[in-house]
């Protein structure tokens, strides 16, 4: 009897082992940023994307996920440093008023945007734009005073899935800032 238990118990850490790792997924490097302290921004690409540098200098990187199948909404990723924002901002520790001035910078840009607020799984605050049609959602955060910006275009008439919102903060929260090795 206790050789039946080892027995499924080694079966069973053996399995959570293999489970664990076929939900890695690879990260690859966005590029670096070298302004107030450089570090290099590493992500996970989305399951049936692939990943385009379009632009990526010591303030800005822009990337674009392009998708397998054209059915997919489009991806784009912008990470880069603004000088309204003081080294170590970040959106949940900025004041009210700075909050609504990134809330009226959307408005801005269309006045059907919807806001509303959610968060990384590692507590990260992400502020979400989204059309009522669900046509276009803007997923936004600060981070150590680089704005981070994750935008989703429907291609079709049906607007984005919850599923496909998801997916692209599931991307934020697997995102990192990795300081370089002193």
């Amino acid at each position: 009897m206790k050789k039946i238990i080892s027995i499924l118990l080694s079966l069973a850490l053996l399995l959570s082992c293999v489970a664990a790792l076929a939900e890695t997924v690879a990260k690859e490097t966005l590029g670096t940023l070298s302004v107030n302290g450089e570090f290099t921004i590493e992500a996970p690409i989305p399951e049936g994307y692939r990943m385009k540098i379009k632009r990526a200098d010591e303030t800005r990187i822009l990337a674009y996920f392009e998708p397998d199948d054209e059915t997919k909404p489009i991806l784009q990723l912008s990470v880069g440093l603004e000088d309204s924002w003081e080294p170590g901002s970040k959106l949940n520790t900025i004041s009210d008023e700075d909050l609504k001035e990134i809330e009226a910078s959307f408005y801005w840009d269309d006045p059907d945007f919807e806001i509303s607020y959610g968060e990384t799984e590692h507590g990260t605050k992400l502020l979400i734009a989204q059309l009522p049609d669900k046509s276009e959602v803007v997923i936004y955060s600060l981070y150590e005073g680089y704005e981070i910006e994750f935008t989703l275009v429907a291609v079709d008439e049906g607007g984005l899935t919850q599923e496909q919102i998801d997916a692209c903060i599931k991307v934020l929260s697997d995102m990192d800032f990795v300081a370089p090795e002193k």
